[in-house]
């Protein structure tokens, strides 16, 4: 029945090309962990920095790509180092200069941005520019999977460990700092593990959307669910349904996949924003008709 009304052109190409299989596989992937790190970005109130941060990945991609090309564990490698770059950077500016974080963010992203789309320019043709911008299914490989499951995992490795000190950093940092931690310390840590996946969502999302991954499955989430459990487990699945119907749409329409993917999250958030039945614009605007409330 999927497969009548979507028709069978998707589900007899993802049976016969590999980097479909493998871009689906990946989205399914990053998701499992990319999800709960958004959900402690929209909890933190730190969604526009990590989107800064995810642009600031852009010059280490490039490098990479001007000497190995399009080698998915080049790449990874040096956004990563980028990242973690500007994030010691961002520390260490905000300890030594009278301009709050999200300014210095706000600074090294577009210093970030401008670099890496300049050495792009320099290497390839507009299509590598797009496909390393917006994403696109036919960067991902074989390796690129390989690559993305070892990351992620150690990635998830690390939440599992460190999870409660996330939590408590982002809701009584000083208890935690009575306890003898640091909170910058997992503060640092906790938008490590954030690099870590923006570097490994690129390969389909792109560098100037891998963002959306880890942080509109994270909003929608945050409307319906109550206890932390639940809105992680609803960013999960936010998270995978729409990368399965982005990708099925951006094939049959020929769309840019991350752009599509983003959309659709994009509307389901403007959907949940309007429907929910106890705080939703249509609920509350029913209530004020009726009851004046």
């Amino acid at each position: 029945m999927i497969q009548n009304m979507i028709g069978t052109d998707f589900f007899q190409a993802l049976k016969e090309f590999d980097f479909l299989r493998h871009a689906l596989e990946v989205n399914i992937i990053t998701g499992l962990i990319s999800a709960p790190l958004g959900v402690l970005l929209v909890l933190r109130r730190m969604s526009l920095m990590g989107d800064a941060l995810s642009h600031a990945l852009l010059p280490g991609v490039a490098i990479s790509y001007y000497f190995f090309g399009l080698s998915i564990p080049a790449m990874t490698l040096g956004g990563f180092l980028t990242g973690s770059l500007i994030i010691i950077l961002t520390v260490f500016a905000e300890k030594f200069s009278p301009v709050k974080e999200d300014s210095n963010f706000a600074a090294f992203y577009l210093l970030s941005l401008s670099l890496g789309v300049l050495i792009i320019s320099l290497r390839g043709n507009s299509g590598d520019l797009m496909h390393l911008l917006f994403g696109s299914p036919l960067t991902t490989t074989k390796e690129g999977l390989f690559t993305t499951l070892i990351v992620c995992c150690f990635v998830m490795l690390l939440f599992l460990r460190f999870q409660k000190y996330f939590l408590l950093e982002i809701f009584d940092p000083i208890y935690l700092k009575s306890r003898g931690y640091s909170p910058t310390l997992y503060q640092t840590l906790f938008l490590l593990m954030v690099v870590a996946c923006l570097v490994v969502s690129f390969q389909t999302n792109g560098t100037l959307l891998a963002m959306g991954q880890l942080i509109l499955p994270g909003i929608i989430s945050r409307i319906w669910g109550r206890s932390t459990f639940s809105i992680y487990v609803l960013a999960i699945i936010i998270s995978w349904v729409g990368s399965c119907l982005g990708l099925i749409i951006s094939y049959e329409l020929d769309w840019p996949l991350g752009p599509t993917t983003l959309f659709l999250w994009g509307l389901s958030y403007l959907a949940s924003l309007l429907i929910h039945p106890s705080h939703g614009l249509l609920q509350r605007w029913h209530r004020k008709k009726h009851y004046g409330m």
